[in-house]
């Protein structure tokens, strides 16, 4: 698919899990009036290994079985986007690799909780590692029914660098959204002050006064804590920040487990993508019918 925007994409893999993901994907991309992408990764080289040569075809028993998944998945999303557009393309490849180099053109990556790689409650390993290393924001979204449209967004904030970037993507998703946005400040270790998030927050109320912004009691260190503060609500934006001599921001992995609810994992500063060799996948784009 070919646009000057750049589009929502969602990695899929045939599970109920991810045909949840891809319905949110659909509903960002409607609220963002952004294209839809959707990704379906066959099983190819191990990270370890080069990707595959694009001379090398791919098998065409999975590949079918793949176009005929994508094509139906497409059908079931026609209606969170009439007369928009919703691509889909099949790739080869270590899963992680392939992800991360489709959210490097992405405006936001989304994946279910778990997936084929790793069914049951808890978050796939396939999702943990690019959501720990994506250049783009990732919408992770567990199983279960989505919450109701009136919950809040919550977002934690440390106050540490990359808060601005962090507080954007909290306030357009609330905005979107049309509710309200939480802020629950957050401190690395149990004996640290909170942030001070007066500036920053008059800021946000400044620029989009039709969002609703409410400061929340603190929280520390306990991934408990702050997941117990997402209860009950639509969507948990946390931080990740990679650069060295940084405060740390929360664990993506362990909020990610726990969380009670669809979170969004913002990169705090921007981030290459890098493999142990150069991965050439091979894309199969599924023509419209």
């Amino acid at each position: 698919m070919t646009s000057r925007f750049p589009p929502i994409v969602v990695g899929v893999d045939g599970s109920g899990p991810a045909a949840a993901a891809a319905g949110a994907a659909a509903e960002e991309a409607r609220r963002r009036l952004l294209p839809l992408r959707l990704v379906r990764v066959l099983p190819g080289s191990q990270a370890s290994e080069p990707g595959p040569s694009p001379r090398q075809p791919v098998q065409l028993g999975p590949r079918r079985a793949a176009v005929t998944e994508l094509t139906a998945l497409r059908r079931s999303l026609a209606h969170h986007l009439p007369g928009g557009r919703i691509g889909a393309a099949i790739a080869t490849g270590p899963p992680v690799w392939v992800l991360l180099r489709e959210a490097a053109s992405a405006e936001l990556l989304v994946l279910g909780a778990s997936g084929a790689d790793h069914p049951g409650p808890h978050v796939g390993a396939v999702t943990s590692a690019v959501a720990q290393r994506s250049p783009c924001p990732v919408l992770v979204v567990p199983p279960g029914p989505p919450a109701p449209a009136a919950a809040p967004v919550v977002v934690v904030v440390d106050g540490g660098p990359g808060t601005q970037r962090l507080l954007s993507a909290a306030v357009l998703q609330a905005s979107t959204r049309s509710t309200c946005l939480d802020v629950v400040p957050w401190s690395c270790a149990a004996d640290d002050a909170p942030p001070d998030l007066t500036t920053l927050l008059r800021d946000v109320a400044r620029t989009h006064p039709a969002v609703s912004v409410r400061l929340r009691d603190p929280v520390g260190p306990d991934p408990a804590a702050l997941t117990g503060a997402a209860r009950g609500a639509a969507l948990l934006v946390v931080g990740r920040r990679d650069q060295e001599g940084t405060p740390d921001s929360p664990a993506v992995r362990p909020v990610l487990a726990a969380a009670p609810t669809s979170v969004l994992v913002v990169p705090l500063a921007p981030t290459t993508v890098t493999g142990p060799a150069p991965i050439r996948a091979l894309h199969v784009p599924v023509v419209q019918s």
